[in-house]
């Protein structure tokens, strides 16, 4: 289970510059619950390459292959359902819920009504 949010400043940004656009989606990603999972894995590197890679795919000149390399790394950090799917993350506590009980038929549904004419 991943906590909704990560306590806590970011890491260090471990690639030598940085945009003001990489900066804040930095800080976003890293206020995430998913942060917590990434410094358990050390893959503080590759969340600053999603996010180098991200900032090119926004713009309108990127090729189709740095968007797509964007939506492969984005599956891999977990950050599409089936990325958290594929490395078995959710957030929070899943609420149970009770099984309806089964009916043996459709007519089991059905009520009869007397024509009151």
């Amino acid at each position: 289970m991943l906590p909704e949010s990560r306590e806590g400043d970011p890491p260090e940004w471990p690639l030598p510059t940085s945009t003001r656009r990489e900066r804040d989606l930095w800080v976003r990603l890293w206020a995430d619950g998913r942060g917590v999972e990434w410094e358990r894995q050390h893959l503080v590197l590759a969340v600053a390459n999603y996010v180098r890679v991200q900032h090119d795919a926004e713009s309108r000149s990127a090729p189709t292959n740095m968007r797509t390399l964007a939506k492969q790394l984005a599956e891999d950090l977990g950050l599409t359902a089936g990325g958290m799917l594929r490395n078995k993350w959710r957030f929070g506590a899943v609420e149970q819920f009770a099984p309806q009980p089964r009916r043996s038929s459709s007519r089991s549904r059905l009520t009869v009504v007397e024509d009151a004419g």
